[in-house]
């Protein structure tokens, strides 16, 4: 019998096979997913929008970013309380005006009592990380409203980012969101993959396989190196675009704070490595004179990583993958205890399952 998987269901064997099989066998998913997938997905489709030429791209991400889609499904991100959001989500430097303005109306409608709007989130912060500590709905639920709206801001911040300083680069898209599949001819297995772009881009002679990551934190060069997702799309499409350069375009979510001075008369940055002590900006033939005041200036982080896959290393992937689908099929499955209280930073989603019998937090895919 032939099955068909993923890069994302191999990974998943490969990190645990007992929760790939409640996740892929028994179609079990935890009532509340990570606001990470469905950020990266707002972006995906904005940056798509951006790459096929429409103008309407920030409207598409917000669109997506205050309510997106689970199996096919309209799902609201905005006011949810079964989306969990991360404490490194929310920087209060990204927020315009009228978004403080709304947040004093939610600590206004929710009955918190905190006058500043900033200071009520840290507070929440606090009842939130502590273990002796029941957080309350209306606590939880301006958490949730204010981490969703520091993320649309750096959402906002990173899309323009790609278009400044990506988008000049690209001599040429040649496809987006296309989809890409290997077939064993012996056993029929088939893995397929979704490539976010393939893109001619500038200072490169081949067309380049790229993945759109948004990253809490900058990739490594190591995480190009060892990437098994590119060098199975390079499989998949590789000899269809004549190319073996594969590639990671990430937005980091982390913006990089610059310090900087400007006057606080009439708001002249002050240069970099200027001595003067007033600001010597000219005015009318006059110098202004003012203080400098300092401020802190957010600045996005986008890294462009290319490196070339390796006929050998694609046979190697192919080699442990194939071992992996023997796996699945022959049903070997088992816990993989190291992950049980770290699975990427938290407690398995599986763990109560596992341990317990208990099913509470999990539903059937396919039930919203």
């Amino acid at each position: 019998m032939s099955i068909k998987t993923s890069y994302s269901q191999n990974s998943t064997y490969k990190s645990c096979p007992k929760f790939w099989s409640w996740k892929y066998e028994y179609g079990f998913e935890p009532e509340g997913e990570g606001s990470s997938l469905y950020f990266g997905s707002a972006v995906d489709d904005a940056i798509t929008a951006l790459l096929e030429g429409k103008n309407n791209y920030l409207t598409i991400f917000s669109d997506r970013w205050f309510s997106s889609f689970r199996e096919g499904k309209p799902y609201p991100i905005f006011d949810n309380l079964d989306v969990n959001f991360a404490y490194t989500d929310f920087d209060a430097l990204v927020l315009k005006k009228e978004d403080i303005d709304n947040m004093k109306k939610w600590v206004k409608r929710l009955n918190l009592n905190y006058k500043d709007p900033v200071d009520a989130y840290k507070e929440i912060v606090k009842i939130k990380k502590n273990l002796y500590k029941k957080i309350k709905e209306d606590e939880l639920r301006y958490f949730n409203r204010v981490s969703w709206l520091s993320l649309k801001r750096k959402g906002e911040l990173l899309i323009e980012a790609f278009k400044n300083e990506v988008l000049p680069n690209i001599k040429n898209v040649v496809s987006t969101q296309s989809w890409g599949n290997i077939r064993d001819g012996v056993t029929g297995d088939k893995i397929t993959g979704k490539l976010d772009m393939v893109l001619e881009y500038e200072g490169y002679d081949k067309p380049v396989i790229f993945d759109l990551k948004t990253s809490a934190r900058p990739y490594t060069d190591e995480q190009l190196e060892l990437t098994e997702q590119l060098t199975l799309y390079s499989a998949m499409v590789g000899e269809k675009y004549n190319t073996n350069l594969v590639g990671y375009i990430v937005l980091v979510k982390a913006l990089a704070r610059i310090p900087e001075e400007f006057c606080s008369d009439c708001g002249y940055e002050k240069e970099k490595g200027s001595r003067f002590r007033t600001c010597n900006n000219e005015i009318n033939g006059s110098r202004c004179g003012g203080s400098w005041k300092k401020k802190i200036k957010l600045k996005p982080q986008i890294q462009v990583m290319v490196k070339k896959k390796s006929q050998e290393e694609i046979n190697q992937l192919l080699l442990d993958y194939g071992n992996i689908i023997h796996a699945m099929k022959e049903k070997i499955v088992y816990r993989n205890q190291d992950k049980c209280n770290n699975w990427y930073g938290s407690r398995c989603c599986y763990y109560d399952a596992c341990y317990k019998n208990d099913f509470s937090n999990l539903r059937k895919k396919g039930q919203l």
